[in-house]
């Protein structure tokens, strides 16, 4: 499972900086014109890799978290992480919202490069987010690891309660 992670940790940050270098290609006027011909093709080609990488990060994340619900929580997820690369992965949170939300207010017409910065935007969020996530799982491996009441059922990180037996569960593990 290693090499799977590393694989995908791989593509994951291979489609973040392809990703970045798309946006900065979108924002600045003179490098769009030199990336026209090519500039459907990498932008469907980092659209389905995002595909390729989110799928597998979702089913990780939901893994790590142990939870049925879908509510993660994403100081669970990043704990393999160094706080820069948690700080980094909210900051491109914050910066896909408000790149999205000037794209909007700016009224730029919709297509060509416009729509580059726009997908762009939301390509470093998803591949960012990825990257993380396998980082995190590489790292801190026993949020793999499937975590049981006294009565050996299954039971997820935040839960109080076996869901199953209805055991209280040890309040002093880690969360």
């Amino acid at each position: 499972m290693n090499l799977l992670l590393l694989v995908l940790m791989l593509l994951a940050g291979a489609g973040l900086v392809t990703s970045f270098l798309a946006h900065l290609a979108a924002l600045f006027v003179g490098l769009p014109l030199v990336l026209e011909p090519f500039r459907e093709n990498i932008m469907s080609t980092l659209t389905m890799g995002v595909f390729v990488v989110w799928f597998p990060a979702v089913l990780i994340a939901r893994r790590a978290t142990r939870s049925e619900r879908m509510n993660l929580s994403w100081r669970q997820v990043l704990a393999g992480c160094p706080p820069w690369m948690r700080g980094a992965a909210y900051g491109l949170l914050a910066y896909a919202l408000l790149n999205f939300v000037l794209q909007l207010a700016g009224g730029s017409p919709a297509g060509g490069f416009s729509e580059a910065r726009l997908a762009s935007g939301h390509w470093m969020l998803f591949y960012g987010a990825a990257f993380c996530i396998f980082y995190s799982v590489m790292h801190k491996p026993d949020l793999q690891e499937p975590s049981q009441c006294p009565a050996g059922h299954e039971v997820g990180r935040d839960d109080a309660f076996c869901a199953q037996c209805g055991l209280p569960l040890n309040t002093g593990r880690q969360r």
